[in-house]
């Protein structure tokens, strides 16, 4: 197991911003943290990055508690997060960017961000403060990758990109990320649905958490599945199918 949440609840003031969450992340799965703006998809990563320490419930990585700061080297050594806002020099090229995330991290691989930039059409010598919000993205999400992590987040990795380079991208994700555990936080259901192996769906509270398999049982997609059991604030049960009512039965 990479990573177990067991009862997380967070509270700014008087205002809930996670409320009693709990999910497991297995080595080798691509999970979705699925919800709206505002939903609590945030609030939930930082704590995972251990931007935010102080939260109930608990949370494991690789068995060790996260709130823990004498394991926070540990933590950030192993998770590869992309935040949801920029954070590349914007006076570099992706070619700088590699030199500087060579020096920085030690799992960092220079041939491997090399061949992920290749595959998403990334200028090397073009400063990323001059490139298109998309193609930004794109350079940070290939240095990401790029690391030999357990985990990887990323908090809404493709809010400029078109839907074509959405598909391409979630694929590579898929494809860079198998050696390790994979949250993806997005509002973007219908374009991760494809690379998803399990899913929560967020609305400060655990609306459904399943695989994807049984989260669509009773729909045609992941979407519509979405906007039932995440549209207001009362959880309902997992819709079953008639052989599984009757073994429960029995």
């Amino acid at each position: 197991m990479i990573l177990k949440v067991d009862s997380l609840s967070k509270n700014y003031d008087l205002i809930q911003a996670l409320d009693n969450v709990s999910f497991q992340v297995k080595s080798g799965e691509v999970f979705g943290l699925l919800g709206r703006n505002g939903g609590g998809k945030t609030t939930l990563i930082k704590i995972l990055t251990s931007m935010i320490l102080e939260y109930s419930g608990r949370v494991w990585f690789l068995g060790y508690p996260l709130n823990e700061r004498k394991h926070t080297i540990f933590f950030k050594q192993n998770i590869a997060y992309l935040p949801d806002k920029d954070f590349l020099y914007p006076h570099m090229t992706p070619t700088q960017s590699i030199r500087f995330f060579t020096d920085f991290f030690t799992d960092f691989s220079t041939q491997k961000a090399q061949e992920i930039m290749k595959k998403l059409d990334i200028p090397q010598n073009q400063k990323i403060g001059t490139m298109s919000k998309g193609q930004a993205e794109k350079v940070g999400i290939a240095l990401i990758l790029a690391r030999n992590a357990r985990l990887y987040l990323f908090d809404e990795p493709l809010a400029g990109a078109d839907v074509i380079s959405r598909d391409e991208i979630f694929k590579i994700i898929q494809e860079y990320c198998c050696n390790g555990a994979t949250i993806i936080a997005t509002h973007l259901v219908s374009s991760v649905e494809p690379i998803l192996d399990s899913a929560l769906f967020l609305n400060k509270k655990s609306m459904a958490y399943a695989s994807k398999k049984d989260l669509l049982h009773g729909f045609s997609n992941l979407e519509d599945s979405f906007r039932y059991y995440a549209a207001d604030s009362i959880i309902k049960p997992l819709k079953q199918s008639d052989v599984e009512v009757e073994n429960q039965m029995q």
